[in-house]
């Protein structure tokens, strides 16, 4: 053995290093367990616990051919996931809109509107409107951004476009509005926002009792804007309505017919004033020449205002004021002593029709032009005889009529007296 502090060599039973002197320990001798002991020692584990090991088998020729689908089918998923997000994205549904417009396709354009229909937003209407606004002759474009708004409910893709022959770049700007229902259950559904298509609160105005047909549609007093102030009219406000080209009705009682185009590029729709009806100036042109002649041939004869009375309006203060008028016209036809007109006849009678509307009530003015000839009678002034004369001139008297309880009454005269 060896010095454990020097590393000298010491004989095994020495008790201290013969070189440096330090004590050495003697080790006990451990003897180990001989093979039979070992064999007794030794764990020996159940049997059923000792695993079994097998040869690994090969997979087989079906299993191969299902992971290779199940492989196939993933792939096939998520292309078909990838190519749907971007077919029916909006960047897509975008540029269709873009291509329908730039070729006129207005039931393409109407059909991808999120619209909610109305009397005036409908398809017939929107065609209606679009009618005359052909295709849009461009030569390239391209899409610029899509930006979308707070919670993904809308978004914005912008659309550059040139037209052919022009220089600069247009905008064409389509906002799209996520739908509740989806595409082939996975992909989000868009429509196109129709602000760009509709003119809000159009307004019509016509005279005072006209009635409106837009489109084929009368417009109801739901339609009316109360706020106006001016009596003389009425004034239409259509919340929501398609830009381009409408169809217009106008009539009124005893008026014209007016049919029209409108468009909204103007503001809206002003109508002044309408045609009096021909048919109704040619029945109050001869109605007022038979009043003529039957208001002078009643004076002439000194008739009561009774007899006459018919021919004018019922209200009361105006027949008291036509009466007075008459009785005062009427004396210039007799002098009480047996002179003065004894008979009238008239030639050439006209009548020149106008009218006006003052507190919502239609005025027609009659002016009946005439010859007339006079046949009279007067004293001699030497011999005191009666003696009969003739006398001819022109003149004219004007009538104005209103419509009540359903026909032309007089409301005023102006009685011209016929000298001579």
């Amino acid at each position: 053995m060896f010095c454990p502090e020097c590393g000298a060599k010491v004989p095994d039973d020495a008790a201290f290093c013969g070189e440096c002197g330090t004590k050495i320990e003697i080790q006990p001798t451990i003897t180990g367990p001989t093979n039979e002991s070992k064999q007794e020692l030794m764990y020996q584990p159940p049997a059923s616990a000792i695993p079994t090991f097998h040869p690994k088998k090969q997979m087989s020729k079906m299993a191969k051919i299902v992971l290779t689908e199940a492989i196939l089918l993933a792939v096939g998923l998520f292309s078909f996931v990838a190519i749907g997000k971007k077919q029916f994205g909006p960047a897509q549904v975008a540029k269709h809109h873009f291509l329908k417009e730039m070729n006129g396709d207005w039931e393409g354009v109407y059909d991808d509107l999120d619209i909610a229909t109305s009397d005036f937003l409908t398809k017939k209407e929107f065609l209606k409107a679009k009618e005359n606004q052909g295709a849009t002759k461009y030569n390239t474009y391209q899409i610029d951004s899509n930006s979308s708004s707070k919670k993904d409910i809308s978004t914005t893709v912008d659309i550059s476009y040139r037209l052919k022959g022009e220089h600069d770049d247009s905008a064409f700007n389509v906002e799209l509005n996520k739908q509740s229902s989806r595409n082939f259950l996975f992909f989000d559904s868009w429509k196109v926002a129709p602000d760009n298509y509709i003119y809000s609160d159009y307004s019509i105005t016509v005279p005072s009792k006209a009635k409106v047909v837009l489109d084929g549609i009368t417009l109801g007093s739901s339609y009316l804007n109360n706020e106006s102030e001016d009596d003389s009219y009425d004034s239409y406000v259509i919340p929501e309505l398609f830009i381009g080209q409408h169809d217009i009705k106008i009539t009124q009682d005893n008026m014209e017919d007016i049919k029209s185009t409108i468009s909204t590029d103007n503001e809206g729709y002003y109508l002044e004033n309408m045609t009096l009806n021909k048919d109704v100036q040619t029945e109050l042109a001869k109605d007022a020449a038979k009043a003529m002649k039957e208001l002078y041939a009643a004076a002439a004869t000194q008739s009561p205002f009774s007899d006459i009375s018919d021919l004018f309006i019922s209200d009361e203060v105006q027949r008291s004021n036509m009466k007075d008028s008459y009785t005062y016209f009427s004396s210039y036809f007799s002098s009480g002593d047996g002179t003065g007109i004894d008979a009238i006849d008239f030639s050439n009678v006209t009548g020149d029709v106008s009218y006006d509307t003052i507190d919502n009530q239609l005025y027609i003015t009659v002016t009946v032009d005439y010859d007339y000839n006079l046949t009279y009678s007067v004293n001699d002034y030497w011999s005191g005889e009666k003696q009969t004369n003739t006398y001819s001139n022109s003149s004219s008297t004007d009538f104005t009529y209103v419509y009540e309880d359903g026909k032309w009454l007089l409301d005023r005269t102006d009685f011209n007296t016929l000298y001579y």
